[in-house]
């Protein structure tokens, strides 16, 4: 982990990078943050934990259901388990990872 990260989200991220690994093998393509942690202001008394995690394409109905059910497990139990931050972010599913596209603007 990159130690840019405070020390005391640590736990709550490799937490949440494990659970991706191990109930959800092959859907991550990656993970960032941003936010007062990408800033370098993180304040742990107010500061919430904003990201940004790129899943790989979803090609069935099958997928996408498990996809949602796994994610809402994963971030129940960091909600039981590290419930001192509220942990917001987005899930973007790439069309094609691997290939980079030149952007609009």
């Amino acid at each position: 982990m990159d130690k840019r990260v405070p020390e005391v989200i640590r736990p709550m991220l490799q937490a949440y990078l494990d659970q991706l690994e191990q109930q959800l093998p092959g859907f991550v393509e990656s993970v960032y943050l941003h936010g007062s942690i990408a800033l370098g202001a993180f304040d742990e008394q107010r500061s919430d934990i904003d990201f940004i995690t790129l899943i790989r394409r979803i090609e069935t109905t099958e997928e996408a259901i498990k996809l949602y059910t796994q994610l809402i497990n994963i971030h129940q139990t960091l909600s039981k388990d590290y419930p001192r931050w509220l942990f917001e972010g987005s899930y973007l599913q790439i069309p094609y990872p691997g290939q980079q596209k030149p952007p609009l603007l």
